[in-house]
């Protein structure tokens, strides 16, 4: 029984770490994405027109899913500020 009792806190801390690991701060040209700020030359990423399939919400309008690096971003399509972020799964 305890064996099994360790090999469950093994698998569960195992995993946890794994899911911290994936997660990194939105990094973007070595600047953090914060919402409300611009991002320059976001046009260059790759736009996400499928975002349902992803399981992220429909973007308003003038607003567009890109991503960048391990993120989903949502960006004001005028000025492209960042509106949303969203960890890339």
């Amino acid at each position: 029984m305890k064996l099994v009792a360790l090999a469950l806190v093994g698998m569960v801390s195992t995993a946890s770490a794994s899911l911290a690991e994936q997660w990194r701060e939105p990094q973007y040209s070595g600047y953090r994405l914060d919402r409300g700020q611009p991002i320059q030359n976001w046009r260059h990423h790759a736009l996400i027109k499928k975002y349902r399939q992803l399981g992220l919400r429909e973007p308003g309008p003038g607003q567009e899913w890109i991503r960048i690096e391990n993120h989903f971003v949502l960006v004001s399509s005028a000025t492209g500020t960042v509106r949303d972020l969203v960890a890339a799964r």
